[in-house]
């Protein structure tokens, strides 16, 4: 239980990456979203020099799509780029990264986001977009996109400005999910409204290594998709040493927790077993995988968590990665459909302001 508590709220920062990049949809807003705010990073001449965020930043990208589209559906994105100075600016080059996360796919296709070239997703043309920038003539471009896939995206722009004082480099992003019925975008007023609830994960990140220096465990545990209620799914799991261990303890730990509760349960093995092991002890070798299978069933509905864990009790050292998801009797999906934290203590001193870097 120590170990429950300790991975859930030492992990819980990572839960404001996540929550961002699960992205967010239901349905098209009125007005064209808007992203509130433009990383701005300044770079030397040399590429190799270190990269510095400003903490006055004279450029942005206003970043818009003009409705949220469903699958196979096309959308106009629109890129404004604006700055505050007076003298004139060199755009020099603009482009993008679409990044997409498979949300009817395997658990890690869930976790691990690949980069779709921007030839799958648009017709337009973005090589030649340059051009000079002043503060009463924003640059202007626009492509149509259309998402072929059903999932999560995180839309971002680029662009390289030139001035006096060497390059410039801007960046900003959309966040949306698209599926075939229903698509939506993070930031808008839908989301506000809590109508995105559908597309958001509240589930801490998982998957540590605790021990020594040199005494490493990895851990890896899978789902070939969101288990339905009360059907079987094959559940894999695997683990690799970075040493020779003696006997070591692996396990698989199943904890529920019912919707608007905050306590969780851990649910005995032989309720969601239905054929193999959820239990291993042996010895590893470097370098050489472990790894197993299992029948399982989700026998409630809730957000559950499925964690393998390694121990080895002679270094102290253990691994463990987790899998969080939500099952209904309705649907199932990657990710808890609902924070599982305390509420926070509205008693509680407030943080000092971070210093400007």
């Amino acid at each position: 239980m120590k170990r429950k508590i300790k991975r859930l709220f030492t992990v819980w920062v990572s839960v404001v990456i996540v929550a961002t990049l699960l992205l967010s949809g239901c349905e098209t807003p009125p007005k064209p979203s808007r992203t509130e705010e433009t990383i701005y990073v300044t770079s030397q001449l040399s590429e190799n020099d270190n990269l510095v965020t400003s903490s006055a930043p004279p450029y942005s990208i206003d970043l818009q799509l003009a409705s949220a589209p469903k699958v196979g559906e096309t959308a106009e994105l629109t890129t404004l780029i604006k700055t505050s100075r007076t003298s004139t600016l060199n755009v020099k080059k603009v482009w993008f990264k679409f990044m997409w996360r498979n949300t009817e796919g395997t658990y890690q296709e869930y976790i691990n986001p690949v980069e779709v070239p921007i030839t799958e997703v648009s017709s337009g043309n973005t090589e030649n977009w340059s051009g000079a920038l002043t503060k009463e003539s924003p640059l202007d471009f626009r492509i149509p996109i259309k998402l072929l896939k059903p999932g999560l995206w995180d839309i971002t722009c680029y662009a390289e400005v030139e001035d006096a004082n060497g390059k410039q480099e801007v960046y900003n992003r959309i966040y949306l999910g698209t599926a075939v019925d229903k698509a939506g975008i993070l930031g808008t007023e839908a989301d506000r409204l809590g109508q995105l609830e559908w597309m958001k994960d509240y589930c801490p990140v998982s998957g540590e290594s605790f021990g020594s220096s040199g005494y490493k465990l990895d851990t890896g545990i899978g789902l070939p998709r969101p288990p339905e209620l009360g059907k079987l799914i094959v559940l894999t799991w695997s683990v690799l040493s970075g040493y020779d261990t003696g006997t070591v303890n692996i396990r698989i730990d199943f904890y529920r927790y019912a919707y608007s509760k905050i306590s969780w349960q851990n649910i005995p093995l032989d309720t969601v077993l239905v054929e193999g092991k959820l239990q291993w002890e042996g010895a590893l070798k470097k370098g050489i995988p472990v790894s197993g299978s299992a029948t399982i069933v989700i026998p409630e509905e809730g957000d559950w968590e499925i964690v393998v864990t390694c121990v080895d009790s002679e270094t102290n050292s253990d691994g463990f990665s987790g899998i969080y998801l939500s099952v209904n009797k309705d649907s199932s999906k990657w990710g808890w459909a609902e924070s599982h934290l305390p509420p926070p203590d509205p008693n509680a001193p407030k943080p000092p302001p971070a210093p400007f870097p």
